[in-house]
């Protein structure tokens, strides 16, 4: 079990670290790898001190401060998707009785 979940984390790590340093780079999709084992070793520290600090707790309190803002985002994103699609709908059907 440890092994899978260790297998997790540094897989989900090292796709992180992939899309942060590509975004950092610029849209580069071949990132410097110093920046990658860097992320990488910054995001296994914080997760290594959250658990030491305060165990798994600390970890899904952490976890959830910081997904928190980003669900605000999220839901902003989701209403101007709804807008657009329920404008383009009705611009169609005015187009096609105006034909």
């Amino acid at each position: 079990m440890v092994f899978l979940l260790m297998s997790w984390f540094v897989t989900s790590s090292d796709s992180g670290t992939l899309v942060l340093t590509t975004i950092l780079s610029l849209g580069d999709e071949e990132p410097p790898k110093r920046f990658r084992v860097l992320w990488g070793v910054v995001i296994g520290l914080v997760a290594a001190t959250l658990l030491m600090a305060g165990g798994l707790k600390a970890l899904q309190t952490a976890l959830i401060a910081a997904a928190l803002p980003l669900s605000v985002v999220i839901l902003v994103m989701t209403a101007g998707v709804l807008i657009s699609l329920f404008g383009e709908s009705r611009r169609s059907l005015v187009a096609a009785k105006k034909s």
